[in-house]
This record gives C-alpha cells, sequence and structure tokens, in this order.
C-alpha cells in the first residue's frame, strides 16, 4: 500500500504525464469521497452537468440497472485524475438501455430493473481528455 500511496501522491512529474484512477470505488458518501481522494486528484464528474454528490440519484452509476434492495442508487463509479497539462473535457455515462434481441426487443429478466437484463449492473462511465494549450501555463 505504501507504494501505491507514494506514487498517487507524487508531485514532480514530466510534462505528459495524465495520472488516472478509475473504478468502482464502493464509496458511499461524498464526504468518503472527499476523504479518499489522492492530493491534487480531481473528479472528471465535474467537468460535467451531472451533480457530482455521491448520493444523488442524478449522477447515479449504481442501483439504476438493478435494483440495490439496502441502499439507494448512489454513483459508485469514478475518474479521478491529476495533470498540470491535460483537462478533463467530457464526462457521461451509457448503459441505461437494456440487451436487445435481433428483432430488437428488449430481453426480458427477473434480475433487472423494469424487468429487463443489462450489460451490467453498473452504467458505465467514459471520460474525454484535452490538452492544455502551452501558452497558457
Amino acid at each position: 500500500m505504501k507504494i501505491c500511496h507514494a506514487f498517487l501522491t507524487e508531485t514532480s512529474s514530466p510534462e505528459t504525464d495524465l495520472f488516472i484512477l478509475c473504478g468502482d470505488l464502493n464509496i458511499f458518501t461524498t464526504a468518503e469521497l472527499n476523504e479518499n481522494t489522492p492530493p491534487g486528484f480531481k473528479d472528471s464528474i465535474l467537468g460535467s452537468s451531472l451533480e457530482p454528490l455521491v448520493e444523488s440519484s442524478a449522477s447515479a452509476t449504481l442501483g439504476l440497472t438493478f435494483a440495490l434492495p439496502d441502499y439507494a442508487p448512489r454513483r459508485s463509479d469514478f475518474v479521478l485524475w491529476k495533470s498540470r497539462f491535460w483537462d478533463c473535457a467530457s464526462h457521461y455515462h451509457f448503459g441505461l438501455e437494456p440487451v436487445r434481441e435481433e428483432s430488437g426487443l428488449p430481453i426480458l429478466s427477473n434480475r433487472g430493473n423494469s424487468g429487463h437484463l443489462f450489460p451490467s449492473d453498473h452504467l458505465g462511465v467514459a471520460v474525454k481528455f484535452t490538452r492544455k494549450d502551452r501558452d497558457s501555463e
């Protein structure tokens, strides 16, 4: 764990570096996210119009396609990043549509919300980064 911590908190980096930490972080609250985000890392959702609060169902990535009996929908999947030379240009979620048969009809499933099969119990998260203008540094 010390190696990982040292890597994530490193302050000097070559100008081409873009550090990305992403995945299902199993975080339940915004306070927990803030407490566990390594120094210097930013949350990619801030590059979108989505609500950044972990507890917001409007930005949830978990609990929308498959029910979570013990929890409300929440944001569980994150892209955290840091760079002096790159910006997060966009952040969006995908996978809210059910899987379809060749006929185009949604596949039925008693496990998925709305009685349909979904690709995952999590929504996917996609992020696009753009290089900053060097003259603005």
